[in-house]
């Protein structure tokens, strides 16, 4: 690989590792992000005047590797709040009001969802002082909030919390999915608790707000139907909320959901689409290159900025704006250099952006279709034109597939088997509903034109839309379950990288490393398995208001509930760690009058034993006592058991107690209090979370 070619590619890699390192927890003085720059632009002044003799090269980079990784340390660092005296996470017990500025406006789920910063707090007594951070505040979705717009500053009387972690093993950590956007709290406050101080009418994010709201309802007079209308405005401009959960399903099954996400395709289509036009009023040649090359990028980044400007659409906008300004200086350019250049640049704005599956997903696919693309279109030569065209999809799919695979197991632990098929149908359809979107918008004020590109989309979407339902119903359309640890998913991209390394340098020893490396996984996936089948674990959920507690025998689940097996409420507090451990069969018992016995398992009226793990779901004390309490290791009260721990402990002598999510706070806040005075461990299950306990094999 020519590395003078690739300078940012150089510079991106020290950065990066700073990045991650600034993600640990130990101190570091404050002062280290301008170190960290002063040091880099010190080596870049001393590069620039080329006094550095070729001896002392090493010398050179090692000190410039050490500054990136210092900047990168420090950016971090500074962007991250709890190293901010004035954040909010600080100030949650002294402040009551709170200056909130919008930056995010959403309907979800009954109520008007804001996302946007705190700009100053103030105490009961009135008194108002500095504060900072990001808060997701929750209004009731009267008309007064439905007006709120971004730009606007209101003030709210709310306690603003922290954003509960994952309540149940392995379901999706939203306060973790947050805090890499750099919001850690939440709000909740009705339409007397706030009142808008300051409206932005002239604001530029008030004006995009509205221009978003006014082309909505554009596709909405011409589109009929809420599915295409929601389809269309996901493609044309990145407004993903209005998508049925049903439709959101079925394109994530088959693979196609990145279509729906503006990205690359999009910012092309309007970097032809707008150039050409440029061409047509005479916008082109040697003289004019500049005026060109700047309109081209102002389109470019205000469709970004239209759209959401999501991790993806800002990859591809300064990827486009680096190779505008590229031609328009006549340089020739390389196009991992250019990836490098936009990734740092972006980094340097938001280095939490490393973290964003969306920047990650996108980077890995371009440089899989850039790399592997050309060759995997060369292994089959078609001479028909329509065959050639189709498997040119086929093979760019194939080659974003190979980059993001690992990637997208470690995140959604599914592979859509049928990926190329949906390629084939939403690609041509994306390029078609973006063309013709926005000609609709761009020309609805025409007559009968809008009209006529409104029933063409409105065919195009529901024919796409009909069509993924059709591949989401094939066998083994989806393979699901597949969980992979942070080690093997680094295994696989050190595959990839050899793979890669062997293919461009014609090299077979490197394609000997991924095989091997390609052989550990295999090996890694079957002891997995073996393991799964002889696992014994224990869980038992938080699902307010019920019980749930799976058994696991090997890949044989038996779930002890008072739900049916089929209620949503349990399948969202379960299925991911039913998938984590590779569950085949779930055998559902209700909790009362059931009688079921195993090899390793046997449950009766509320009393289950698990090899010599014994466990019994307590509501009421036993009518009669026994001679000696009852050696158990588990116990666990539900249903607002009426009962102390101190009659109970006549009766039991229990390892552990849990107060499961069924009961009331108040009973369990004085439970807590009784086994802290009894010296007997608990586990509040509804402040807590879930507990699990994977049970040795010598105890069965």
């Amino acid at each position: 690989m020519n590395w003078p070619a690739l300078p940012f590619v150089r510079l991106i890699l020290p950065m990066g590792l700073g990045i991650l390192l600034g993600t640990a927890s130990f101190p570091v003085p404050g002062h280290i992000l301008l170190i960290g720059l002063g040091s880099f632009l010190f080596l870049l002044f001393y590069l620039s005047r080329s006094r550095l003799t070729y001896r002392y090269r090493r010398w050179f980079g090692g000190l410039l590797f050490c500054s990136l990784t210092v900047f990168g340390f420090g950016l971090l660092r500074y962007h991250t709040p709890r190293y901010h005296p004035d954040h909010l996470m600080h100030l949650t017990d002294q402040a009551s009001y709170w200056d909130f500025r919008v930056d995010q406006i959403r309907n979800v789920d009954k109520s008007i969802r804001a996302l946007g910063t705190v700009l100053a707090a103030a105490d009961s007594g009135r008194s108002v002082f500095p504060a900072s951070g990001q808060v997701l505040l929750y209004l009731d979705p009267d008309s007064l909030a439905r007006s709120l717009v971004p730009g606007d500053r209101l003030w709210f009387r709310a306690p603003v919390e922290q954003l509960s972690p994952a309540i149940n093993p392995h379901a999706f950590d939203f306060a973790a999915y947050m805090a890499k956007k750099g919001v850690y709290h939440r709000a909740f406050a009705s339409g007397k608790d706030w009142v808008r101080t300051e409206a932005n009418t002239n604001g530029g994010q008030a004006h995009l707000y509205r221009l978003q709201q006014y082309c909505l309802g554009q596709l909405r007079k011409y589109i009929k139907g809420e599915a295409a209308v929601a389809i269309g405005a996901a493609l044309i401009m990145g407004e993903r909320e209005l998508i049925s959960e049903e439709v959101r399903k079925a394109y994530t099954d088959t693979g196609s959901i990145h279509v729906l996400a503006v990205s690359g395709l999009h910012v092309g289509i309007i970097y032809l689409g707008f150039g050409w036009l440029l061409t047509l009023v005479g916008l082109k040649g040697r003289s004019r290159r500049w005026p060109r090359a700047v309109l081209l990028i102002v389109a470019i980044w205000f469709y970004a900025l239209f759209t959401g400007g999501s991790a993806s659409v800002l990859r591809a906008a300064s990827m486009f704006s680096l190779l505008i300004i590229g031609e328009a200086l006549y340089r020739r350019h390389n196009i991992y250099n250019t990836l490098a250049a936009s990734a740092f640049l972006l980094l340097c704005m938001q280095p939490y952006l490393l973290f964003d599956v969306g920047f990650q997903l996108s980077y890995l696919a371009v440089i899989g279709i850039v790399f592997f693309q050309g060759r995997i279109y060369r292994l089959w030569y078609i001479p028909n034109r329509v065959g050639d065209f189709f498997w040119k999809l086929a093979s760019v799919s194939l080659a974003a597939q190979l980059t993001t695979l690992p990637i997208s197991l470690f995140y959604f632990h599914q592979f859509p088997l049928y990926f190329w098929l949906s390629g084939w149908v939403v690609v041509p359809a994306a390029l078609v509903i973006l063309s013709l979107g926005l000609g609709l918008l761009l020309l609805h004020h025409f007559p009968w034109i809008p009209d006529l590109l409104g029933e063409v989309l409105e065919v195009v979407i529901n024919t796409m839309n009909e069509l993924i339902f059709a591949i989401q119903q094939l066998p083994l359309a989806l393979l699901n379950g597949i969980w992979l640890g942070s080690g093997i998913i680094l295994l696989l991209y050190v595959v990839i990288l050899n793979l890669m390394r062997g293919l461009h340098d014609r090299r077979l020893r490197p394609v000997q490393a991924a095989l091997l490396g390609m052989i550990v996984v295999g090996i890694w996936w079957n002891v997995r398995i073996w393991r799964a089948q002889t696992q014994q674990v224990i869980t038992v959920y938080h699902l307010y208001g019920h019980t749930a507690i799976d058994i696991f025998e090997g890949r044989q689940v038996y779930c002890l509930s008072d739900l049916p097996a089929d209620d949503p409420k349990l399948t969202m507090a379960a299925a991911n760690n039913r998938a984590y451990y590779q569950a085949r069969s779930v055998a559902s018992i209700p909790i009362q009058d059931t009688t079921i016995q195993k090899q390793h398992f046997y449950y009766q009226d509320r009393y289950f034993r698990f090899g010599r793990f014994s466990g019994l779901i307590v509501e009421a004390l036993p009518e009669r006592l026994p001679p000696a309490p009852i050696e158990i290791d588990l116990l666990i009260l539900r249903n607002n058991a009426r009962l102390d721990l101190h009659e109970l402990i006549r009766f039991f002598s229990p390892d552990l107690i849990l107060l499961d999510a069924s009961n009331y706070r108040q009973r369990v806040d004085r439970w807590l209090e009784e086994s802290r005075q009894l010296g007997i461990p608990c586990r509040d299950i509804g402040r807590q979370g879930a507990w699990l306990s994977e049970i040795p094999a010598e105890e069965i």
